[in-house]
């Protein structure tokens, strides 16, 4: 499979619209590949979720907020506050891929990693409530709600993935180098490997799940290496079928997904 990209900038991003597997949810992880051009300046998205414009956002990642280009402003809008609005320093390296990925659970400090790593700091607003526009809510990927005066992501974007589960630190460090099939994970919600090298959408690899659609006509680039994950079954291991042992079939990478 090519490690493919897309290269963002202004006016370029991708959405994911009205995806309802993102409804109530109280526990999730947002992670992605970003490759951050070192020539970028001010504040732009990285990733937001929300169901409206202006202010009706429901979480959020923002580039360049703190401490220059490299720092970030991530969090979550609360129906009784305006949003816990966490600030962080050098999240973020210049011309190199980097891992980044938010785990949120409602009741707790939402975490963040740096390539499986786990980044602490200081919270900035303590969460109460419950998390608000919990339905229909769209994805965009390097772009804002409609209504934000802020920019697009400079730079590029990797295999992006939503998860309706808190993942662990272990999770996402032993899984961040790896294409999933989300037949074999529980909880993978948005699956986009970016991998058609063409065309103006990436599929959602989840079966019945919402495309990632582009606007601005953002160019295709190499991206982070990655590579297939092997799974437990995908050598024809015999299972128990109920009354007898088979030989489960053989899972291969066909270079865009998971085939028997």
């Amino acid at each position: 499979m090519a490690n493919n990209a897309i290269q963002l900038g202004s006016g370029k991003y991708g959405k994911v619209s009205t995806y309802s597997a993102l409804d109530g949810l109280t526990s999730y992880t947002v992670e992605g590949w970003f490759y951050l051009d070192s020539g970028a300046t001010g504040r732009q998205a990285t990733y937001m979720m929300g169901n409206g414009t202006g202010t009706d956002y429901r979480s959020y990642i923002e580039q360049g907020e703190t401490g220059g280009i490299t720092g970030v402003n991530f969090g979550h809008r609360y129906s009784s506050t305006s949003a816990d609005g966490n600030k962080l320093t050098g999240l973020f390296d210049t011309n190199t891929w980097t891992h980044i990925a938010m785990v949120a659970v409602q009741t707790a400090k939402t975490k963040i990693y740096k390539n499986g790593t786990e980044i602490t700091y200081n919270i900035q607003n303590t969460p109460s409530g419950t998390y608000s526009n919990t339905n229909s809510c769209d994805v965009y990927h390097g772009a804002w709600l409609a209504g934000f005066s802020k920019g697009n992501f400079p730079g590029r974007v990797g295999c992006f993935r939503m998860w309706n589960v808190a993942r662990s630190g272990t999770e996402l460090a032993d899984n961040k180098d790896y294409y999933l099939d989300p037949t074999e994970e529980i909880g993978l919600i948005l699956n986009v490997n970016y991998d058609e090298e063409t065309g103006t959408s990436s599929d959602n690899d989840v079966s019945g799940g919402n495309d990632m659609v582009f606007t601005g006509s953002p160019s295709w680039v190499g991206g982070p290496t990655l590579t297939a994950k092997s799974y437990g079954g995908m050598t024809g291991i015999s299972v128990w079928n109920g009354s007898a042992f088979v030989e489960k079939p053989v899972k291969v990478w066909s270079g865009s997904k998971w085939v028997q």
